[in-house]
């Protein structure tokens, strides 16, 4: 990929907040009945012990990291 086969935005930083807004509310609901089959098993496979670290990049909607919480604080 070169520099030319970047294309410009066209919609104003503005314009872009109010889409996802939109988004957003639909994504989260889609997800949940996507993913969370597959969520519910990654969480399994990672088996987090309570005291471990674990580093969350912000993917998806965040509904795995409260289970990842959850699972690694002290009780």
């Amino acid at each position: 990929m070169t520099q030319r086969d970047i294309l410009p935005i066209s919609s104003s930083v503005e314009g872009i907040r109010r889409r996802y807004g939109r988004y957003a509310k639909v994504y989260m609901a889609v997800e949940e009945w996507f993913e969370r089959e597959a969520r519910e098993r990654g969480l399994e496979l990672l088996n987090l012990k309570e005291g471990e670290q674990v580093l969350e990049v912000g993917y998806g909607t965040g509904c795995a990291l409260v289970e990842m919480a959850s699972s690694v604080r002290a009780q």
